[in-house]
């Protein structure tokens, strides 16, 4: 979604600077690619799935080296 507004606001800017101005034209296009720029090169929000099991009575996601699942209390 953050990709999708970056480059709305970048590509709205070429536009805009008829109308509204060039200072507004560059913010607007200034703001547009900083949010380009953290969505392509900000941080990965993932999960180490190597260090994950699946709680064998409730089949929820636990850590591979549980000696009970948190969720449904069962010893492993």
């Amino acid at each position: 979604m953050q990709k999708l507004i970056g480059l709305a606001l970048f590509v709205l800017s070429f536009f805009v600077q008829s109308s509204l101005g060039t200072l507004a034209a560059s913010a607007i296009g200034t703001v547009g690619l900083v949010m380009l720029l953290f969505a392509f090169l900000g941080p990965k929000a993932r999960r180490d799935t190597a260090k994950e099991a699946v709680c064998p009575n409730c089949a929820e996601i636990i850590m591979a080296d549980a000696k009970r699942c948190r969720y449904c209390n069962t010893n492993l």
